[in-house]
C-alpha cells in the first residue's frame, strides 16, 4: 500500500510539473532605457520592477528615423531608418538599483534618443494556454506596445490581440478661434502646435516636434492631419502606406473648402526580419465645431517563440484601430497595422490566423451642413 501511495504521489507531482500555465491580460513589464554601456553590458533604465536575474527580455528601439521636413509632398518621407525597429533578445545576469546587467554583448547599437525600451519576456517552459485575451500595455510615448513571451507549447482558447496598442493617432483637440476665408488655401505640410490651420499628425517611427506637429504632411508612417477647412486626416502606415484623407467641398461659392487632407503615413521600405515596427497613428480630422475625430491608433507588436501552436481557430491580431465618425467636421484616419514575429520550432504555422490590418478611416456625419463629407483615410497594413 505504501508503494502504491508513493507511485500515485509521484504521478501527481509529474503531472503538476508539466501542467500548462493559463495566461491572459498583460504579462509583460516595461522600462525605458536611458543609457547603454556597451563595454560592460549594462543598461540604465527608468524602473526595474518586473525584471530579475535570469529573466529574458526584448530590447527594442521604437523611433529614431529621420524624415524629409521640406514644405512639399515629400514631407514625412523616410530618409534614414537609423536604428528604428532594431531589436534583440537578451538575458539578465544582475539587477542593481536602476541598472541591469546583460549576459552577452549586444548585437545591435541603439540610440536612446529614439525611444528604446526593454520588455520582459516570460518563459513558460511547461507550455501555456491563452485562457482569455492576451495583450500588451498600450504605447505611451516611451514604453509599451509590445507583447513578448516564450513557451514550450501554446494553446489558444482566446485571441492574442495587440490591436490599437501601437503609435497614437493625432488628437482632434483644436481651439479654433479664428475663421476661414473662401479665398484662402491652407496647403502647408506642417504647422506649429499653436496654429489652427492644421490638425495633429499621427505618431510614427520619427518623433513629432512641436513646431511641425500639425498639418497634412505625414510623420514617417504616421498619418498627416487634415488642413483647414475640415479636411480628413490621413491613415497610418507600416510596410504599406496609409490612405489620403477626404477633401471638404463646400457647395457655396463663398464657403470654405478643405482641399488639403492629411497624407497617408509613408510605407516603410528596405526593412528586414531584424526590424519590427508598430503601426502608425492616423492623422486627426480638422475641425472648428468640436466635431472632428482623432486618428486611429496603430497596431502593436507580437514577439512569440514556441515549439508548436494549437490555435483552435483563435487569431493573433496586431490591427490598427478605426477612427471614430466625425460630426460636421473632418474625420481622423485609421491606424496602421502592426507586426507579428512568430518563431516556431516545429511546423510552419499552417492554419494560424494572423492579422495586421489597417483600421478604417472615420466616416463624416454632415449633420445639418449641406456639403460633401470629408472622411479620414484608411490605415495601411502591417506584417
Amino acid at each position: 500500500m505504501k508503494n502504491a501511495m508513493l507511485l500515485v504521489l509521484a504521478s501527481f507531482l509529474l503531472f503538476t510539473a508539466r501542467a500548462q500555465e493559463n495566461i491572459s491580460g498583460i504579462i509583460n513589464a516595461y522600462a525605458a532605457v536611458q543609457s547603454i554601456d556597451y563595454c560592460n553590458n549594462t543598461l540604465q533604465v527608468s524602473t526595474t520592477n518586473g525584471f530579475a536575474e535570469g529573466d529574458a527580455l526584448i530590447l527594442i528601439q521604437m523611433q529614431g528615423a529621420e524624415i524629409d521636413v521640406s514644405n512639399a509632398a515629400s514631407f514625412g518621407s523616410i530618409t534614414n531608418l537609423g536604428q528604428a525597429g532594431l531589436y534583440e533578445r537578451a538575458v539578465i545576469t544582475a539587477v542593481n538599483g536602476l541598472e541591469i546587467t546583460l549576459e552577452k554583448v549586444l548585437v545591435n547599437e541603439y540610440d536612446t534618443d529614439g525611444a528604446v525600451q526593454i520588455v520582459s519576456m516570460p518563459d513558460y517552459s511547461s507550455g501555456a494556454i491563452v485562457s482569455n485575451t492576451l495583450t500588451a500595455r498600450a504605447w505611451d510615448g516611451s514604453t509599451g506596445g509590445v507583447l513578448a513571451f516564450e513557451a514550450s507549447g501554446l494553446t489558444l482558447q482566446a485571441p492574442i490581440d495587440v490591436s490599437g496598442k501601437g503609435f497614437r493617432g493625432g488628437s482632434s483637440v483644436l481651439d479654433y478661434t479664428g475663421d476661414c476665408n473662401f479665398l484662402d488655401n491652407f496647403n502647408a505640410f506642417a504647422y506649429p502646435e499653436a496654429s489652427i490651420r492644421g490638425a495633429h499628425k499621427g505618431e510614427g517611427i520619427s518623433a513629432i516636434v512641436s513646431n511641425l506637429a500639425r498639418g497634412r504632411g505625414s510623420q514617417a508612417n504616421g498619418g498627416g492631419g487634415g488642413n483647414d477647412h475640415n479636411a480628413g486626416g490621413g491613415g497610418g502606415g507600416n510596410i504599406n502606406a496609409g490612405g489620403t484623407g477626404g477633401q471638404n467641398n463646400n457647395p457655396s461659392f463663398f464657403g470654405c473648402d478643405g482641399q488639403n487632407p492629411g497624407q497617408g503615413g509613408k510605407a516603410i521600405t528596405g526593412i528586414s526580419a531584424g526590424r519590427l515596427f508598430m503601426g502608425g497613428g492616423g492623422g486627426a480630422g480638422h475641425g472648428n465645431n468640436d466635431g472632428a475625430s482623432d486618428g486611429g491608433t496603430g497596431g502593436g507588436i507580437v514577439i512569440l517563440r514556441t515549439t508548436t501552436i494549437t490555435s483552435n481557430d483563435f487569431p493573433i491580431r496586431a490591427n490598427g484601430l478605426p477612427a471614430a465618425t466625425s460630426g460636421g467636421d473632418g474625420a481622423g484616419g485609421g491606424g496602421g497595422g502592426g507586426a507579428i514575429a512568430l518563431l516556431l520550432a516545429n511546423g510552419d504555422g499552417d492554419g494560424l490566423l494572423l492579422e495586421a490590418l489597417g483600421g478604417n478611416g472615420g466616416d463624416a456625419d454632415d449633420q445639418v451642413f449641406d456639403q460633401c463629407l470629408r472622411p479620414g483615410g484608411g490605415g495601411g497594413g502591417g506584417r
